[in-house]
């Protein structure tokens, strides 16, 4: 899976929203240290900080949560699209 920074990710339609964990897992797995990052959540708010933790939940639970290293915690059932930030947006932003 390949992302360029700056365009704006949803999941795919027939998708549920633990693919949100998997493919930001990948993109973590696949960076060089902690990837800075816009999360799109319901209501029309964003987070933006850096990539850190994705953690998987398996059942009816949930789909996951993404884990910030600025500390925020997201749920991937809040998650409504994602960018990927250079890391001169975000120190400007």
């Amino acid at each position: 899976m390949d992302f360029p920074t700056g365009q704006r990710v949803q999941r795919p339609p027939d998708a549920e929203a633990s693919w949100y964990a998997k493919t930001l897992t990948q993109i973590r797995r696949h960076g060089m240290g902690d990837i800075p990052i816009s999360l799109e959540i319901g209501g029309g708010r964003e987070v933006v900080g850096h990539l850190d933790r994705i953690s998987s939940v398996v059942g009816a639970a949930g789909s996951g949560s993404v884990g910030l290293a600025e500390g925020d915690k997201i749920s991937c059932d809040d998650i409504v699209a994602f960018t990927l930030l250079d890391e001169s947006d975000y120190e400007d932003g």
